[in-house]
């Protein structure tokens, strides 16, 4: 209280200086927004970085990597025809794949075409015929592919109508997005076209597409949302006041803490992050707007109680400040313990928003003040008979009499509810999954699809089987090895989200038929190198078995995943000296995000102790405290059952989003309770204290409400599903919250609160504000 009242003085009286730090503050912050333009093409340190990542964090794929020389297809060109391997189509694919082996930024091109034929004499020779053999050549090169265990699932879909194209790029021939990807589909299309009466169709997918498809999406809202956060900032200004003048005081701070936020951003090189770019401008807007209701709404009482203009609005921040603070530490509290998870996205996106805050919380109760505090605000009172706050939505006070009449009714089913839709917390389960954090309409996410569709995905588990130095015998392995990877591979099958296992015994199967036995591990010497090093190093005592899965959500899979594990280790009792592993890509992702949403769940119980805390102490009551916590913890586990209802688990945005929304729920309850005391110690009464608040408040926090909910539906808006179940879960919450505060909050504070000191000790300085009865 000292320093807001320190603060309201030097706005009164030191304005001159104030104005000049805010223009030099506003200049520093727009050199920031002009400058530090992120690099033109960052997607390759993206996806090298994220691999690193995973590589760190499971020692097992680590090895992997290099000991089978796994190497992750930067992008794949998806070739689809609406008819099976016909001889025009792949001439036109033929043509296609040439081309791009031509290009200097392309490295390497594998491809059905170029699998090798598998014989003893290991001699690789083209899997298709030449362009113009005969029908019958062709067709017998197709029965042969389309029954290869190497190709189908690979390379190529079980009905022939789908063949991927992994492609390996050389970074030092890219100089630009388009380089690797409008040049390569473009080159693709015009070498298919010289083959008349083919009908492939050419898409990619992958790292690069679809982090370039994530990137472009990402840019178009950069500049859409920042649009929504300044024009809803006006919009909602015009539609509340309905008058120029409260129009003007209310929205520029909101404006001007955008800008702020948005280059300080800049100033401290923060990467481009989605999740940011989408909900910071429009949180901004609504937190400022929100407070500046609030501040609006008593310098007009005090104007009308005969207050000069900047002693109105010094009094306002001596008074609505340190409520108007108390949100905004609230929901700097609730992005700041984001900070501590392992996701660079999820640190990033609360450094972001809380910086936001503070700077909606700066400008608020700098900007207005200094803009109430001269000859505009003479002409406030004239507005309010045209102002929404002030004469539409005051239908709801009289319901307050029903609350305080049944207020211990009213307050048990506020707990019995409550404690109810708390279930839904247990039955949410963490996932996360490519096409969270994707553009749904953007080519590569379609082609994507296409391949969870025939092929079984793109991404690849690995199951390593390991034998001990004792288990080699004079001949090489252990003789039963292949009976091991053959249980292996029928723990697999029982799967149905798995499909397409590649393994020595695929390899085996695809010898030429009468050549050899097909659980002969001899033969395999005889192979060409870098298939058979593919899956089996005999020097490293060490085979593999890779599978196919779908981009369907780690929560689906890590059940799947666990069974494979425990059929694992009964086969390690089995067969002794034995070791067998789970690994991949998206295996180790899993655990990760698994200890993501883990870490944010912890952060999320942190920030509401601190937050209840909190208000316990600046209140200086612990029933205040504990009395908060029904009304808002209500927001929180009805969002967790609205996400329980619509069938979604707890990624990463939803995890993040319960965070942020208990930051903003609170928001209301402070308000409503700073407004409750201050009555009560004038009055004297509990139950008139509730009466006048209801009326003085309850209008401004329904259409502060209104504000914060239509401000995060624009979010829905977003081609990002990550982003649209964030906006809809702030909807859900924020809405939630209002009912909590305007029904068992005053029902609960009639019931439970009795003043715990004499009324002159109370935190909040009543004698100085102007009569609100």
């Amino acid at each position: 209280m000292r320093l807001l009242r320190a603060y309201s003085n030097l706005l009164t009286n030191h304005r001159k200086v104030i104005l000049v730090a805010v223009l030099a503050f506003s200049l520093w912050t727009s050199i920031g927004f002009l400058r530090n333009q992120p690099e033109r093409f960052a997607g390759i340190k993206a996806i090298q970085s994220r691999q690193t990542d995973i590589q760190e964090a499971d020692s097992l794929y680590k090895e992997l990597r290099t000991q089978f020389n796994l190497q992750r297809p930067e992008q794949i060109i998806v070739m689809t025809s609406p008819r099976s391997l016909n001889q025009v189509d792949v001439q036109a694919m033929r043509c296609a794949v040439t081309a791009l082996e031509n290009l200097p930024q392309v490295q390497q091109a594998f491809w059905v075409d170029t699998l090798p034929t598998l014989n003893v004499f290991g001699l690789a020779n083209s899997s298709l015929p030449p362009d113009g053999a005969s029908d019958a050549s062709f067709e017998e090169s197709k029965a042969k592919i389309l029954k290869n265990p190497i190709a189908v699932g690979h390379l190529i879909s079980e009905d022939g109508r789908v063949l991927l194209v992994p492609l390996q790029m050389d970074w030092l021939e890219v100089t630009s997005d388009e380089d690797v990807r409008e040049e390569i589909l473009s080159t693709a299309r015009a070498a298919a076209d010289q083959v008349s009466g083919h009908l492939v169709e050419f898409t990619a997918t992958g790292d690069i597409p679809l982090f370039l498809d994530q990137m472009a999406a990402h840019r178009w809202n950069q500049h859409f949302f920042q649009a929504i956060g300044f024009g809803l900032v006006l919009i909602l200004a015009i539609g509340i006041y309905r008058s120029l003048i409260p129009v003007l005081l209310v929205s520029s701070a909101p404006a001007l803490a955008i800008l702020w936020s948005l280059g300080i951003r800049r100033w401290l090189n923060e990467p481009d992050n989605p999740l940011s770019d989408a909900v910071l401008p429009v949180l901004v807007a609504i937190v400022g707007i929100t407070d500046g209701i609030h501040l609006l709404a008593y310098i007009r009482t005090a104007l009308d109680s005969g207050h000069p203009p900047r002693q109105a609005a010094a009094s306002a921040v001596r008074h609505v400040g340190l409520a108007c603070f108390l949100t905004s530490l609230t929901t700097a509290i609730g992005f700041a313990s984001l900070m501590w998870a392992d996701s660079e996205l999820v640190r990033g996106f609360g450094r972001s928003c809380a910086i936001g805050v503070t700077m909606a919380f700066l400008s608020m109760v700098t900007v207005l003040p200094l803009m109430a505090g001269t000859r505009l605000a003479r002409r406030l009172p004239e507005s309010t008979e045209r102002d929404l706050v002030e004469t539409k939505l005051g239908f709801w006070t009289p319901w307050v009499e029903h609350w305080l009449k049944h207020r211990r009714l009213v307050s048990v089913l506020g707990i019995l509810l409550t404690l109810t839709l708390s279930i839904s917390l247990f039955y949410l389960t963490p996932d996360e999954k490519r096409s969270f954090g994707l553009p749904t309409r953007s080519p590569s996410f379609r082609a994507l699809e296409q391949c969870d569709e025939s092929v079984g995905g793109i991404e690849l588990a690995r199951v390593v089987i390991e034998w001990s130095d004792n288990e080699i015998t004079a001949e090489g392995p252990p003789s039963d090895l292949v009976e091991i990877v053959q249980q292996v591979e029928q723990a697999i099958s029982r799967e149905p989200l798995l499909r397409h296992p590649l393994s020595i015994n695929q390899i085996l199967k695809a010898l030429p038929s009468g050549e050899q036995s097909s659980n002969s591990l001899e033969m395999l010497n005889l192979l060409p190198s870098a298939l058979r090093d593919s899956v089996y190093r005999e020097d490293l005592r060490r085979t593999m078995v890779s599978v196919r899965f779908q981009d369907v959500g780690i929560a689906i899979y890590e059940p799947v995943f666990e069974r494979l594990r425990t059929t694992f280790d009964q086969l390690q009792h089995q067969y002794s000296g034995i070791k067998i592993g789970l690994t991949g890509e998206t295996v180790v992702r899993s655990r990760k995000i698994v200890q993501v949403v883990s870490d944010l769940q912890k952060s999320l119980v942190g920030a509401a102790l601190i937050i209840f805390t909190l208000l316990a102490v600046v209140y200086r009551s612990w029933r205040i405290g504990l009395l908060a916590i029904v009304p808002n913890l209500l927001p929180i586990v009805a969002t967790s059952s609205m996400l329980i209802f619509l069938g979604r688990s707890l990624d990463v945005s939803a995890a993040c989003a319960f965070t942020v929304c208990l930051g903003i729920a609170v928001d209301d309850t402070i308000h409503f309770v700073s407004r409750f005391l201050q009555e009560r110690e004038r009055l004297g009464d509990t139950d008139e204290a509730i009466r006048v608040s209801y009326r003085r408040v309850g209008s401004a926090l329904m259409i502060t409400t209104l504000i914060m909910a239509v401000g995060f539906a624009t979010v829905l808006m977003s081609e990002m599903p990550a982003q649209r179940i964030f906006g809809a879960m702030a909807v859900c919450t924020i809405s939630t919250a209002l009912l909590g505060d305007l029904i068992f909050l005053p029902a609960l504070l009639a019931w439970f609160y009795r003043s715990e000191r004499r009324p002159s000790e109370l935190p909040l300085e009543s004698n100085e504000a102007p009569s609100t009865s």
